[in-house]
């Protein structure tokens, strides 16, 4: 499922893309303070598609569904694409060892492809995974990357 619309700081989102337009905004405000050429002020309006769809525990396939999902979102030239939480795997896990097996690299393979496909579609890309962190514990992370395909936050 695809929702598209749009999202200006201080109006109310629509109840659609409500859930989206908070991480955007969080966000936006995390590149505000880390001063990047990416800012988004009050006055900004941006179009923003929220993708929808099943993720399970193959991480290919869910790659797959997520590049899929950026090519469809793209058609609407959006200026953001927010991505489904825990995109990479189902968020139920054996213990915590299944679950750094399953998260993803933040150089890795998973979320080159993503940064690859931001830039190419030349928009911005929130997604959200759990990520391999060097203290062998994985995180929830929600990452936006730029048009540039460059990780920003």
């Amino acid at each position: 499922m695809l929702c598209v619309g749009y999202y200006s700081p201080g109006a109310r989102a629509s109840f659609d893309i409500y859930h989206a337009a908070r991480r955007v905004r969080c966000l936006s405000w995390r590149l505000l303070t880390a001063g990047s050429k990416h800012l988004m002020t009050s006055a900004d309006t941006i179009r923003v598609a929220v993708a929808q769809f099943h993720v399970g525990a193959n991480i290919a396939t869910n790659l797959e569904r997520c590049l899929f999902w950026l090519d469809q979102a793209a058609s609407c030239s959006p200026d953001v694409v927010v991505l489904p939480e825990f995109c990479n795997h189902l968020s139920w896990y054996d213990d915590k060892r299944h679950c750094f097996d399953v998260s993803v690299a933040l150089d890795g393979p998973f979320l080159a492809a993503i940064a690859k496909k931001a830039k190419a579609l030349a928009c911005h890309v929130v997604v959200n995974c759990t990520v391999q962190r060097a203290n062998g514990s994985a995180t929830g992370s929600s990452l936006l990357y730029g048009p540039d395909g460059g990780l920003l936050a």
